[in-house]
């Protein structure tokens, strides 16, 4: 016959047990929500396209790329490019020391817009051809670009430095994409945007076309900048997520108390009987739902707090906050 102690103590080892494995499985599945993202999952899901057994990553991404030329139609589907997503995804783990498939590489990241990856890569680029050698020039050499500006005449200047008045021809450094080009007419400012100077990039023939200053700059006032992610005078973003995480911690304290006046329950109903307690009376008693939902309470509760300080971050630096989710890391990137 067990004393009541000892059937306290077998009781609160298994329900120990019990917890670790609930925060196990329900961590588990938390973790492959944060990193099942669809870049994740392209990762994973590469099709192939030699069919050739032992071919490498390297002949994949050739492979890939080479079809968007003889296969366009096939390639283009719902609006994305099919073909230059999956060679990209074969040039992650591809051997670039190859120089076709360096070549590959270089002009799949051109063709996607990652002029910075592409720029990265240049240098180790080996016996380029033409269209290589072209394209690896005009990411890493300063280039020439035609400027006019809507209303005419306005004044050119580039990082500050005047060039005269549009329509001129301005030779950008590299990287082009990130040079301040500004416009003077009148009291109206004007301004190209990164987004536009991209845009004016033609990734088939790596040239520059013309640029036009026509977005006039607002004057700036002594009135706070109003974030644009809400409205004018709404709450911050973190502050709902902050709320949300105050319910669940209390919400974690809740589930914990009614959990333990129900372990108390058992254990009477157990200690009067003087026998170790059945997987019946446990499920009967409620203790395990209770259980179940202090964790997944406290899960929430953590991952609501994470979000709230990358949302604060992101609110306190004007240049955002750069979040990278891997298979083993998670990377927040960001400044105060």
């Amino acid at each position: 016959m067990e004393t009541r102690w000892q059937i306290a103590r077998t009781f609160h080892h298994r329900r120990r047990a019990w917890l670790a494995g609930q925060c196990t499985a329900l961590m588990a599945a938390l973790f492959t929500t944060l990193v099942s993202t669809p870049a994740t999952r392209a990762q994973v899901q590469r099709l192939a396209c030699v069919a050739a057994p032992g071919a490498s990553d390297a002949d994949e991404a050739i492979c890939w790329f080479a079809r968007r030329a003889t296969d366009g139609p096939a390639c283009h589907r719902d609006g994305t490019d099919r073909c230059l997503h999956q060679a990209l995804r074969w040039c992650q783990t591809a051997a670039l020391d190859m120089p076709a498939a360096g070549h590959t590489c270089f002009l799949a990241n051109v063709a996607a817009g990652n002029l910075e990856a592409a720029a990265g890569m240049a240098e180790y680029l080996q016996a380029p051809p033409a269209r290589v050698a072209r394209c690896r020039a005009a990411v890493t050499q300063p280039i020439d670009v035609s400027v006019e500006s809507d209303p005419k005449g306005a004044e050119v200047l580039v990082e500050g430095i005047s060039h005269g008045r549009a329509p001129v021809t301005v030779t950008l450094a590299q990287p082009f994409w990130k040079q301040s080009i500004v416009g003077r007419v009148g009291g109206a400012p004007l301004q190209l945007k990164r987004a536009t100077i991209l845009a004016a990039f033609d990734r088939s023939n790596c040239t520059l076309d013309k640029l036009t200053l026509s977005a006039p700059i607002a004057e700036s006032t002594s009135a706070p900048v109003v974030p644009t992610d809400r409205e004018p005078g709404g709450p911050p973003a973190w502050m709902f997520t902050g709320i949300g995480m105050g319910a669940a911690v209390a919400a974690t304290i809740a589930f914990r108390l009614i959990g333990d006046g129900q372990y108390e329950n058992l254990m009477a109903l157990c200690g009067t009987r003087e026998e170790k307690c059945s997987d019946a009376q446990i499920d009967e008693s409620g203790v395990a739902l209770s259980d179940t939902l202090m964790v997944t309470s406290a899960i929430l509760a953590g991952s609501l707090a994470i979000t709230s300080g990358i949302l604060l971050l992101s609110e306190q630096d004007d240049s955002g906050v750069q979040v990278s989710i891997g298979p083993a890391s998670v990377t927040v990137r960001g400044k105060l």
